[in-house]
C-alpha cells in the first residue's frame, strides 16, 4: 500500500482533486464575461494550484534530502494510522454486536444498572456497585468476549486491556468512597483523594498510550 500511495508524496486520489480544481479554476479564469480584476484573482489561485501540483508530483527544486526523508517517514506513519483505523473499523463491526450484549448482561448480572434511557450512564450507588466489583466484572467481560475474539493481536490487547482498567478501577474506588462518605474528610484524606485524582488522569493516559502503541505495532502497511 505504502509503495502505490508513493510518488513524491501524492496518491492518486489526491491527484485527481488537485486536477479538478485545477480544471476547475482554469475555465473560471478563461471565462469571456470576467471582470478583469477577478480574472486575475483566478489566474493567481490557479497558478498557486499549479505549483503544488508540481511540487507534489515531481517534487520541489529546493527540497533537501532531509526534506524527503521526512516526507517519506511522514507518509509512512499516514499509511500505518490509516491501516490502523480501516482495521479498528473492521473489528469495530464485527464485535461490536456481541461487546454491547455481553456489557449490559454482565453488568446486570453484578447488580449495575444501566441506565439506558439516559445514554448508558450509571449514577448513584450503581457506581460503588461497580467500583466493587471490577475485578470479577472485567474478568467476566474477558472471558465472555474471548468465546468470540479469534485473532491473536486482539486477544492480547483485551488482556492488557483487562489488567490496565483493573487498576483504574482500584483507584476509582477509592474516590468513590471519599466522595460518598458522610464523615468530615481531614487533611491526610483530602491530600489522599487528590492523589488519587493525578494518579487516575495519569492511568488513563498510560492505557491510552498502551492500546494505541500496541495497535500501531500490530497492523503494517501492505
Amino acid at each position: 500500500m505504502f509503495w502505490s500511495l508513493w510518488r513524491g508524496g501524492i496518491s492518486d486520489k489526491q491527484e485527481q482533486s488537485l486536477l479538478d480544481r485545477m480544471g476547475a479554476a482554469r475555465k473560471v479564469a478563461e471565462a469571456e464575461s470576467l471582470a478583469q480584476e477577478t480574472r486575475e484573482k483566478w489566474r493567481v489561485i490557479l497558478e498557486g494550484l499549479e505549483r503544488e501540483y508540481e511540487i507534489l508530483v515531481h517534487g520541489d527544486a529546493d527540497e533537501t534530502q532531509d526534506d524527503k526523508l521526512l516526507k517519506k517517514q511522514m507518509l509512512e506513519q499516514s499509511c500505518m494510522v490509516k491501516n490502523t483505523i480501516d482495521e479498528l473499523q473492521r473489528i469495530h463491526k464485527k464485535y461490536s454486536c456481541f461487546s454491547q450484549v455481553i456489557i449490559v448482561e454482565t453488568l446486570k448480572k453484578f447488580n449495575v444498572d444501566l441506565q439506558v434511557y439516559f445514554n448508558g450512564v450509571i449514577i448513584g450507588p450503581h457506581c460503588m456497585i461497580l467500583a466493587e466489583n471490577a475485578e470479577k466484572i472485567q474478568q467476566h467481560l474477558y472471558d465472555e468476549m474471548m468465546k468470540k475474539v479469534k485473532e491473536p493481536s486482539l486477544r492480547e490487547a483485551m488482556k492488557k486491556y483487562r489488567d490496565k482498567m483493573v487498576t483504574i478501577y482500584k483507584i476509582w474506588y477509592e474516590l468513590c468512597k471519599t466522595m460518598m462518605s458522610t464523615k468530615e474528610q481531614d487533611d491526610a484524606a483530602i491530600q489522599k483523594f487528590e492523589d488519587n485524582i493525578k494518579e487516575l488522569r495519569r492511568q488513563i493516559v498510560i492505557i491510552h498510550l498502551s492500546l494505541a502503541t500496541r495497535t500501531l505495532s500490530n497492523f503494517r502497511p501492505n
